[in-house]
């Protein structure tokens, strides 16, 4: 999917323009918000889009004393990157559309507790890739446990369908879905190159607990891979987001054999 490019002339006069070192080009500000709340290893950052602000494809995340080392933004599909990050961040989710206007909510993962909080980098399509970092203080309220779900260890193949069959079950309303956490490279430039994924599927959801089945398609990578060998070996992030609860995401790695 194409991106239009988001660093254009004439941007509103409250969208401040801030050069990051000598020779570099502008950054510009989303004025966006964002509040932080957990403790320990986990934690949710709750993000802020004003309804005019520029397209944002993701954001990069850095923290004081802990090191990211996951990020998942339930509401939208992507990837969770370590390459080509702004200063200072360690890990950063690569949407593959971009972030709609209003609350987007980042659960985080570090290698250790954060002291006072974390600096958030909107993700642009386009050079410079990250706008303006901003703020996001952690607050003393403890974030609400991830939700707990089970995910099957095997997924089986259906000739018909000629897909795998995965099963997720769930302890209440919500929706589960399935990425593959692929490192990726930049975020848009015509340089860069993100790495296509194996395997895809579609989010399922149910208005009650009980079990969802996911069926995993190969990509036209993943079929390319399938003349020559009769397994592809996957790692998939699986989430699952409560109807008015935190998202809980568990990284699983299949063997897909037909």
């Amino acid at each position: 999917m194409k991106r239009l490019p988001l660093f254009v002339l004439g941007l509103a006069a409250s969208r401040l323009v801030v050069p990051v070192s000598a020779g570099a080009a502008p950054v510009a500000t989303t004025d966006d918000s964002c509040t932080a709340t957990g403790h320990g290893t986990s934690y949710t950052l709750s993000v802020t889009i004003p309804s005019d602000a520029p397209a944002q494809y993701g954001f990069a995340v850095s923290s004081r004393g802990g090191r990211v080392t996951n990020i998942a933004l339930a509401a939208d599909q992507g990837t969770f990157s370590t390459r080509s990050l702004p200063n200072g961040a360690s890990g950063a989710w690569i949407t593959l559309s971009p972030v709609l206007p209003g609350s987007a909510v980042l659960d985080v993962t570090t290698d250790g507790p954060i002291d006072g909080q974390f600096t958030v980098t909107p993700a642009s399509s386009s050079s410079p890739a990250y706008f303006a970092p901003l703020p996001c203080p952690l607050s003393g309220t403890a974030a609400p446990p991830k939700a707990s779900f089970t995910v099957g260890r095997l997924a089986s193949y259906d000739p018909g369908a000629r897909a795998w069959r995965l099963r997720v079950t769930i302890p209440g309303a919500g929706t589960v879905y399935a990425t593959e956490p692929e490192p990726s490279v930049g975020t848009g430039s015509s340089k860069q190159v993100t790495q296509k994924p194996l395997v895809q599927s579609r989010r399922v959801g149910l208005s009650s607990a009980g079990t969802v089945t996911l069926t995993l398609r190969p990509t036209a990578r993943g079929a390319a891979q399938l003349t020559t060998k009769r397994a592809l070996a996957v790692r998939l992030d699986v989430v699952y987001a409560p109807k008015g609860g935190r998202a809980g995401t568990k990284i699983v790695d299949l063997t897909l054999e037909k």
